[in-house]
Order: C-alpha cells, then structure tokens, then sequence
C-alpha cells in the first residue's frame, strides 16, 4: 500500500493538471489577462526567460547547497524547506504540466488580442500565403473529399487540419486551439522524458528551447507545429526505450511518430538512418536481439511513409507528387547553392509547364534537371553542400537570435548572451557524452545529431530552423544535457542523512514506461491519418440552388465563421470595446501599413470601420478557391454561423493570384433538402 498510494496520487494529480491546464488555455486566449494587450508578446519572452532561470538554477542546486547556503541563511532556509517538504514532489510535474499549457496560450492571445498581420496571418487570424492554403486544404478534404496538387506534397497538416475543423463546427480559431494544446503536451512529455534521466534542470531547460522554437508557429496553421509535436513525441518514445522491457514496441512507435513529423514538416530525413544504426550499434546488449530490434525499427519507419502515402492515395491530385517541393531544392544546391528558386531562371520555361497546368511533370523536370547537373559536373554541389554546411554550424543556435517577421514575435532579449551560454552547455554535454560513454541514448543523441547535419545543406538556407520541426527534440536535448552535467559535477559525493545533498526536483529518477506519450501519439496518428476519412464519411457538402448576381459581379456562396473565418473592424470609439478577434480596432488593423508584407495590402488600406473582411470557402460548383470578401457598413451581413449569398466586384488592384472581391449585397439563404 505504501508502494501503490504515491503512484496513484500522482496520477490522480496529472489527471487533474490535463484539465485545469486547457481551462486556463481557453480562458487566456478568449478573455484575456489584466495586462496592456502590447505587453503580452512581452509575456511571451518573459515566460522563456523564467524558464531559462529555473533550469539553470535546478541544475546548480548541487552548487548552492555547497557552497552558497552554508553562508546565506535565507538559501540555507530555502534548502531546508526544500528538503523537509519532499512528500510535495509529486506535484511539481502536474505544475509544470499547467504552466506548459498557461506558456503555449499567451503567443496565440497576443496574435488575437493584438490582431497583428504577418505573412502567414491577416489581422492576427485570417490565414495568409502557406497558411492559407493548408486552411484551405483542411476544408478541401471536408467538403469535397479531395486535395489540390499543392497541399498533395505534403498531405499530414491539411488531413489534421480537416479533422480539427470537423471536430469544432469549421471554426478555425477552436481548431489552432487544439493544435496549442496538442502541442504543449508533446513539447511537455519530450522534456519530462529527458528529466526522468538526467534531472529537472535538464528537463526544463529543454522545455524553454522547445517553447522558444514553437512560440512563432502557435497561432497559425502551418505544419511546423504539427511536426514538431509528432517529433516530440516520437522522441519521448525513443529516448528511454533501451531502458524499458517493451523496447520493441518503444522503438517501432517512436520510429513511426518521428517519420510522420518529417513528413508532416519536410526536413532533416537523415535522422531516420541515424535511428537505425543507433539501433543496430546502441543497442545489442538488451533483452531483444539486434536483429528483431532492427526490424521493429525499419518497420516503424515504412509504416509511417505508407501511412503518409495512404492519405496521397485516398485524397491527393494526380498532378501532385509526394515531397515534389523537394526537387527545387535540389537543383538549386546542384548548381552551387543558389536557392529554390533558380530553377525559375535558369529555365523559364518551368513558368510556362506551370500554366499548363501540371506541377507533377513540372517536379519531374526539374529532378531531371538537377540529377544531369551532379551527374555533369557534382563540383557546385559539393561546394555549396560544404558552405551551407558551415553555414547552417555558425547559426545553430540562430532560432532565438532574430526577429521572425512571418510570425510577429520578436526574438529573445539579450540573445547573443543567451547564445554562448548555449553553446558552453552544449559543449559540456559532449564532455557528458565521454565521461557516460555506456548511455545508449547519448549514442542515439550522436547519431541523430549527426543525421541532422548531413540533412542540414539540402534544407536550412531555403526554410531555415521551421524545416527542423520534427527533430529539434533532439537538437533543444544537447544544451538542455549540459545542465544535467552541472549536476553531476557539482553534486557532492558523500551522502548522509542530515545533509542531503540533491533537491528533488533535480534528481533524475528511474525512467517509467512513456504511456502518455504513447497514447497522444496514436489519438494524433488516429486524428491526422483516419479522422480525414472518418469526417468526409459523416458529413454531407450543403447544395444550393442557383444565385444570380448583375453582370459584372461574382456570386459567392459561403457559411460565415464556419469554414470562412473574418475579421468585424471597429470603430476606436471607447464603446467599441477592446481587439479580440474576430472583432478588431480599426487602429490595430491598420496599425501595420505593409500588413505584415502580404501582396494584396494596397487592396486591405481601403477597408473603414464597421467593415467586415472575409476569407470565404465558396460553395458555388465550380468556384477557384477562397476569395477575399470585403464588406462595409452600408452591407447588412447576417449573423455568423449562416449561410450567405453575397453578390461582390472584383477589385482591380488585387495581384499574387488573390480573388479580392467588394460586396454589394448579402443575404442569408438555407441549402437544399436532400
């Protein structure tokens, strides 16, 4: 009994942390905090900052408690309190697990209390360039069980973004909530994975990097996220299996989660060879053979291509190709490193392929292209491979370095400090490498690392750190294991009863079976690869009679806030209230003159308060894609959750391919009875 109560009291407490968390989540983003909205990206930096203090500190404990607290009576103090409450320590991890979820709320409050426009967002909301088209993927699947050839490439984001919308009505902003929520677990259960062997320092410092690393990516619906929550999880799976009896199962999980992050987030594809020798070289002395461990591994890895494939198979274009994106890539490295887009001029002709109307042949053409330039002369490859690999060394830690102007968020305070501190810790995990030579998941940090690098020239100057979504677990691991060896540095050697020497929090602790991590992967597996399936089976395209607009004008028919998100611009009265989008200030809106670089920004300076604008996911058979609506106060627009004709010119300033139309009239119309 006295054995079970502690383990039941902790789970109890974890179950109790998974609900009080998403409840601060939702209340975060939809009421906000009592703070000035343009301080919450200062939060944001703020909430990392903390979390670099604790780690640092959780690791030095050792140090303090030696040296520190025999001359400082209030550190003597907190050390004993420490050491006399240590019955409370199973409630340290369901705190953390409520802060986890309180850190990921505040970057998608401050996009919508603030409603800054980025290049992936309008307004803090409303989808924009990539973002736009996974968004409109997701719907895609939904309403008319398919996929165009673009979001074919990569066909993960879009299927989980279609399950998310199925489960929450089409409401896009309920759906980043769950994408926030799903990613805080997976970035809180790869650190208490690493904690559990190398001490709470350790784990929270890797949970700051993970949180600094996915901050930018929250709010919005690009595939960084979703990959980065899948590599996580994979890792959590991964890391500690040579240490557990099912270590077949561990790894074949892990190694299915890891391929269907790198396929959701195309990137460094080399790890997935570095997992397989780690396998075949770690891991040889455990209670399964290497060759039933290595099958069980390259097994998991098929599993996770075939079930990528599976959703090209049942959704995807034939004039899409897996991973076609690729193929720019490769040709700008084989000509000597000169970007993805070189292909465009050296060979025009590729503009022309594209107006034909078949990117699959135009994917082909260029890997033609590219494999006859290595085969001519492999010289500008090896070259630009060698200079990017330099590159990408000098700007390793470059992620918390500089402001992301796609996402809105600034890059850390005191960054260049914060950088070598960095850089010593990680070089302080290579000397824990050496000194714990037997860890054997110190060698599948070598060989992942090393699969990071080789995979590095082909992937950073085109995408930079995003393309290393599925992997930087183990990227965030390195530095976040330097902390661990202050620890075993600075930990006293003798240990008696009176003075112990290791806090609680900073101990490492015999790895447990990651059941947690296990079942978020499969509910995510299940959600990205069959919920797809599972949503078009049960949900029926409304059909609509004919509408007509005058000559001149477009006919849209759309259902506002479900599947068309929108913007409500108010007056800067005081009456009006304060931005939380969908309603926004017409001074925040228009507080970025560029609109955070987005194309059409000339056509969005012409909208006034009481406008509505509108992403609108048109009905009509035969409609090319999402336009943009924009509705003035003189247009009585129904009541969100409608179904609205609207009848709208096209506006004559609108590039970039964007359909931006002006509405003249709206009316609420219900769909056909089957």
């Amino acid at each position: 009994m006295t054995v079970i109560a502690p383990v039941v009291r902790s789970q109890l407490s974890y179950i109790l942390a998974s609900v009080i968390g998403p409840v601060l989540c939702l209340y975060i983003v939809f009421y906000g905090l009592p703070v000035p909205p343009s301080w919450l990206f200062d939060l944001e930096s703020l909430a990392f900052w903390l979390m670099i203090a604790m780690a640092l500190l959780l690791a030095s404990y050792p140090l303090l408690q030696r040296y520190v607290a025999p001359r400082n009576k209030l550190c003597l103090t907190l050390c004993g309190a420490v050491e006399h409450h240590r019955h409370l320590g199973f409630l340290l991890g369901p705190l953390a697990l409520v802060g986890a979820f309180v850190a990921f709320s505040l970057p998608l409050a401050s996009l919508w209390f603030t409603g800054k426009s980025t290049l992936f967002h309008l307004g803090g909301l409303l989808p924009w360039s990539d973002a736009a088209g996974y968004h409109l993927g997701g719907l895609q699947i939904l309403e008319e069980g398919r996929l165009d050839w673009w979001n074919s490439r990569r066909p993960l984001n879009a299927a989980f973004m279609a399950g998310r919308l199925a489960l929450m009505a089409e409401d896009l902003q309920l759906s980043l909530v769950i994408q926030t929520l799903v990613t805080a677990l997976a970035c809180f259960l790869a650190a208490r994975a690493l904690s559990q062997g190398h001490g709470a320092g350790c784990g929270c410092l890797m949970f700051a990097l993970l949180y600094e690393y996915a901050r930018p990516h929250v709010g919005t619906t690009m595939s960084a996220s979703l990959g980065l929550s899948f590599g996580c999880l994979g890792f959590a799976l991964l890391w500690n299996a040579h240490q557990q009896k099912r270590a077949a199962l561990l790894v074949a999980a892990g190694a299915t989660l890891l391929t269907l992050g790198l396929n959701a987030r195309a990137g460094a594809f080399f790890v997935l060879p570095g997992i397989i020798l780690w396998v075949i070289f770690s891991l040889r002395r455990t209670s399964v053979s290497t060759r039933s461990l290595t099958v069980w591994a390259v097994t998991g890895i098929c599993i996770g291509f075939l079930l990528n494939a599976c959703l090209y198979w049942a959704f995807g274009s034939p004039q899409g190709m897996l991973h076609s994106n690729f193929s720019y890539a490769l040709y700008g490295l084989a000509v000597g490193g000169k970007g993805w887009s070189q292909i465009y001029t050296d060979h025009p002709e590729v503009n022309e392929m594209f107006r034909q109307g078949n990117p699959r042949l135009v994917a082909e053409y260029i890997y033609n292209l590219a494999f006859q330039k290595l085969w001519e002369d492999p010289r500008p490859f090896l070259s630009a491979y060698h200079d990017t690999l330099l590159h990408y060394w000098r700007n390793y830690f470059s992620y918390i370095s500089y402001e992301i102007p796609a996402s809105g968020h600034q890059g850390t305070i005191n960054d260049a400090a914060l950088i070598r501190v960095l850089k010593v810790l990680s070089f302080f995990a290579i000397l824990l490498l050496f000194v714990n030579s037997r860890d054997r998941s110190f060698h599948q940090l070598a060989f992942v690392m090393a699969g990071t690098f080789l995979s590095a020239p082909f992937i950073f100057r085109g995408g930079g750190h995003r393309l290393f979504a599925a992997t930087f677990p183990y990227i965030a691991a390195v530095p976040a294991l330097g902390a661990s060896f202050l620890t075993v540095l600075f930990e006293p050697k003798s240990r008696d009863v009176e003075g112990s020497t290791a806090m609680c929090t900073s101990q490492a602790t015999a790895p447990r079976f990651p059941l947690a991590a296990l079942i978020l992967g499969g509910v995510l597996t299940v959600a990205s690869v069959i919920g797809p399936s599972l949503a078009v089976a049960v949900h029926n395209r409304p059909q609509f009679g004919e509408h007509i607009c005058a000559q001149g004008l477009r006919s849209v028919i759309f259902r506002l806030g479900n599947g068309s998100p929108f913007l409500r611009v108010m007056p800067d009265s005081k009456n009006a209230g304060r931005t939380r989008v969908p309603a926004i200030r017409f001074a925040d809106f228009h507080a970025d003159p560029k609109f955070g670089r987005i194309e059409s920004g000339l056509v969005f300076r012409k909208v006034r308060p009481g406008s509505w604008v509108i992403r609108a996911y048109d009905y009509v058979p035969g409609s090319p894609g999402s336009p943009w609506l924009i509705a003035d106060d003189s247009v009585n627009m129904p009541a969100p959750g409608e179904y609205v004709h609207i009848c709208g010119k096209p506006d004559e300033e609108a590039f970039g391919g964007n359909v931006v139309l002006h509405v003249t009239s709206a009316k609420r119309i219900e769909p056909l009875q089957d």
